[in-house]
């Protein structure tokens, strides 16, 4: 039976429009709480830059920050540290296509970020530990990023970072 603090948080997340769904993978040099947090807040920040275009974000002109719900996992039995990431509010002009691109390079050089070890590209070097696609279900993804939610430091949401989410 789910906790009744359970059932607000999901009445709370499922308000979000979520768009797109990603996953990073965390290094193991960068599990501390702090890096975790310093990797989610640089990867946030690229990534408004680079949709938005640098000079209007940066100069703060116009455009909102993405709505934005980050969770952190960190399975211990498969010693795996990774970071959901529920996705909203892109700019119209921009494609599904354009904004995975854009995603995965700035991915490429966020420094924390896991490559697999075991995977090659097409150009022999290892692929990033991140996936990132079109959400066409947004409630059963935010069901499937919280469902391990319960107060532990383990799981939790990064709330820093939710504040255009927090405006709805």
């Amino acid at each position: 039976m789910k906790s009744k603090q359970k059932v607000l948080l999901d009445d709370w997340l499922y308000k979000f429009p979520v768009t797109h769904a990603a996953t990073v993978n965390v290094k193991w040099t960068h599990r501390a709480p702090e890096a975790v947090e310093q990797l989610t807040r640089r990867l946030l920040f690229k990534f408004n830059e680079r949709i938005w275009n640098r000079n209007t974000w940066k100069n703060g002109k116009g455009c909102a920050p993405l709505s934005v719900v980050p969770i952190v996992h960190n399975e211990r039995d498969v010693d795996m540290l990774h970071i959901h990431f529920a996705f909203g509010g892109f700019p119209e002009r921009r494609t599904d296509a354009e904004i995975q691109k854009m995603f995965y390079q700035v991915a490429e050089h966020t420094p924390g970020i896991q490559y697999y070890s075991h995977a090659k590209s097409t150009n022999g070097k290892s692929e990033l530990a991140v996936d990132f696609e079109r959400a066409d279900n947004g409630g059963a993804w935010m069901n499937y990023i919280s469902r391990k939610l319960s107060g532990s430091t383990d799981e939790n949401i990064l709330l820093q970072h939710m504040q255009s989410c927090l405006k709805t």
